[in-house]
């Protein structure tokens, strides 16, 4: 994998890491980092990655799914419930499909998951 996360407070830490890892990912394995995704940001501010946004809010680091990410979701439910109806898809293969959304999100935003499966599967507000 060659996505990373690198915490300190010390800013100067930060930069030397920064360099340091930029040098042996060439070295070692002749990556190179993207210079406008390789940053050093506050996380008081909040950064995104990989899918979601991570921002602390009074020592408490609060983990978002982006919003791109919940479109994706919703337009996959909305798939799901298609197939389901036409008979593409057994209701078996159904529930699995929207459990794994709801499962592999449980720790950031699982309520809203919940809600849009309610909404655009079961057609519940």
């Amino acid at each position: 994998m060659d996505d990373f996360i690198i915490i300190s407070p010390d800013l100067e830490k930060l930069k030397k890491a920064k360099e340091l890892l930029k040098e042996k990912l060439w070295k070692e394995y002749r990556l190179l980092a993207h210079e406008k995704k390789t940053m050093i940001v506050n996380v008081n501010k909040g950064f995104s990655f990989l899918g979601y946004t991570f921002k602390v809010i009074n020592h408490k680091t609060i983990i978002r799914l982006k919003r791109s990410n919940l479109e994706k979701i919703k337009k996959r439910v909305k798939e799901v419930k298609y197939r389901l109806n036409r008979k593409k898809m057994n209701y078996n293969g159904a529930f699995c499909s929207l459990m794994t959304y709801q499962y592999c999100y449980k720790f950031c935003d699982n309520i809203r998951i919940k809600h849009l499966i309610s909404r655009y599967f079961y057609n519940e507000e």
